[in-house]
């Protein structure tokens, strides 16, 4: 066989990709864990020598990647997990949790990997002609003992709750200003359906402002150091995000959180639909508890009010720890103060509890006022909002100078200024209602309106605030400057 027909036959396969996480021998990987490899890129040589050289950098497209992962003692025959992940699967993640539409990373959903446990994993691409890569070469990884990775509930300036599940039914948290912690608590559990246990751990009595360090622990093992904060004093400037309706997208979610992280966020704040289905086992764990323990990694606590596929005191319930747990409370934050209403069940003793708290010290001497509801009282896009919202909340949000409302339910960005409030939609975390039509006759909503993927970040200093809304390549899409 001479040159020529070697360049006339040649069809160079999709580069081999190279595994990037989990490092090889990683240790204490969440359960949900990502998967990622290099990029995918191929070029083709066609069939001579001077049409190669012409198309030498002509690439293929991607159209799918092949995942397996396997236990040390099975093989890829009958491995763990084996999936091949086509671009449609990134608008459609059931049971694949796909994490990017280039197709270089997967998030493992809930029941593929146990706890205390190790796999290997690799992967190949195959590109539009058919031919698929080499394998990578294999990495080797082990998960941590935890089903949920310990994570932050319900902080204040004196406290904080540290909550995370695993297959022991005991459990405390070691604690102090150093890594000799000196302090334990043990924990309240709750036997979940999947004979695992949810503990809880309220810690009391702690100094405002100030960091410290703690470890989980039973019998069997103790989690690496981790440390948090407590609330700061009202004069301390502070950063927190918020978003709407991560039910079903833990693609985007990730990637949302990683931004919320770049932003150096001091804690959280979700709208409601945190789960495709608040009852279901799985779904809690895949888009609630799951992105968040894993992005957060016990550092940042996150508050929550309930929307509708979270539904009423459903499974959903037993990972949070908040003042209320039905989702109707308040707090104050430095200089603000921050109140929650859940939809579910409201009636006129709601509206006596919202006025009560919307009077009070606490909200009247605050700088700045935030309420979140998973309904928006006004929305232009699907349905033209929640009329009882409009009609028994609005004129209290109204009386008493809240100065932002902030809802979900509709997935997609919208932003407005009525009567001396901002409403804001950002129900945008996970997929997005393009194929809904434009509704509401809100002429204030629609000059803010975006179709896109984002999260609402904001900065408080003294009389300052400083509003961004943030999609997920990072790209401030919307921005508002406040002083007092």
């Amino acid at each position: 066989m001479n040159d020529n027909d070697d360049w006339t036959t040649a069809k160079r396969k999709p580069n081999k990709p190279i595994n990037i996480y989990p490092e090889d021998r990683a240790e204490n990987m969440p359960l949900n864990t990502s998967l990622c490899a290099t990029a995918f890129e191929s070029r083709d040589l066609e069939r001579s020598k001077e049409t190669a050289s012409l198309n030498r950098f002509v690439k293929k497209s991607q159209i799918s990647a092949h995942w397996q992962v396997r236990t040390p003692d099975g093989n890829y025959q009958n491995s763990v997990w084996n999936e091949i992940i086509t671009p449609k699967d990134t608008l459609n993640t059931a049971g694949k949790l796909v994490i990017s539409n280039k197709l270089n990373e997967v998030t493992l959903p809930y029941g593929v990997l146990k706890p205390s446990s190790s796999y290997y994993w690799h992967v190949r691409y195959q590109a539009s002609d058919d031919l698929w890569s080499e394998w990578s070469s294999e990495t080797h990884f082990a998960t941590s003992p935890f089903t949920v990775q310990p994570y932050l509930q319900n902080m204040t300036q004196t406290s904080i709750v540290v909550m995370w599940e695993d297959g022991e039914q005991d459990g405390y948290v070691e604690y102090g200003l150093d890594g000799l912690y000196r302090q334990k608590v043990d924990s309240i559990v709750k036997r979940t359906e999947a004979d695992t246990f949810i503990h809880e751990v309220p810690i009391k009595g702690l100094s405002s402002e100030t960091i410290y360090h703690y470890r989980v622990a039973n019998s069997l093992y103790s989690s690496q150091n981790a440390t948090f904060m407590t609330a700061p004093n009202s004069d301390a400037p502070f950063t927190f995000s918020v978003w709407a309706d991560s039910q079903t997208g833990p693609q985007v979610f990730e990637t949302l959180l990683d931004r919320m992280l770049d932003n150096n966020i001091d804690f959280a704040v979700a709208v409601g639909d945190m789960a495709s289905n608040g009852g279901i086992y799985n779904h809690v764990h895949d888009y609630h508890v799951g992105p968040l323990s894993k992005k957060f990694r016990g550092k940042l606590p996150w508050f929550l009010t309930w929307g509708s596929h979270d539904g009423s005191d459903r499974i959903i319930y037993d990972y949070v720890s908040l003042p209320d747990k039905s989702g109707s409370y308040s707090f104050n934050y430095g200089n603000s103060h921050f109140t929650f209403l859940s939809i579910h069940n409201l009636d006129e003793r709601h509206v006596e509890w919202l006025e009560a708290d919307l009077a009070s010290s606490e909200s009247q001497n605050a700088v700045f006022r935030f309420f979140f509801v998973h309904n928006p009282p006004y929305c232009i896009l699907w349905l033209d909002g929640d009329q009882w919202l409009r009609e028994n909340v609005v004129p209290l949000l109204e009386k008493y100078n809240i100065d932002f409302v902030f809802s979900g339910h509709t997935h997609d960005y919208e932003r407005g200024y009525h009567n001396g409030i901002y409403y804001v939609v950002n129900g945008g975390s996970s997929w997005l209602d393009t194929h809904e039509p434009v509704i509401g006759d809100w002429d204030f909503l629609r000059d803010n309106m975006v179709m896109d993927n984002e999260f609402v970040l904001i900065s408080i200093d003294g009389n300052k605030l400083e509003y961004k809304a943030i999609n997920d390549e990072g790209d401030i899409i919307d921005m508002i400057h406040i002083e007092k």
